[in-house]
């Protein structure tokens, strides 16, 4: 008799989709700051990025599908800016600092 283990499935992770997506997600991240960074316009690199999620919007089916995700991902929009923006002007002990407050603030840690 063999001592070979008798379950020789793949394991596959239970959350394949942020296992598989979170990497590309902060390559790509780190990608467009640095775009931004070198003086590539922010225009450009908001228009490449629609561009990518209309080709891969378009591969949902059926169209009905596709036209909910889309209503979906509009209605959506707002609140993901307003989480980034919220993100952004926080300052490290988690206090919303709106404006150039922040700024300022990590100028003087940075001294």
């Amino acid at each position: 008799m063999s001592d070979a283990p008798t379950d020789i499935a793949p394991k596959i992770p239970a959350n394949l989709g942020k296992f598989v997506l979170d990497p590309l997600n902060h390559a790509l991240a780190a990608g467009e700051r640095e775009a931004l960074k070198i003086g590539v316009p922010t225009h450009d690199v908001i228009e490449m990025i629609l561009n990518h999620v209309a080709s891969v919007v378009a591969m949902i089916e059926p169209p009905g599908v596709r036209a909910e995700t889309i209503k979906d991902v509009i209605k959506a929009f707002p609140e993901l800016v307003r989480k980034y923006v919220e993100v952004r002007h926080t300052s490290p002990g988690g206090v919303f600092m709106p404006g150039r407050a922040r700024d300022v603030l990590n100028a003087e840690v940075a001294e």
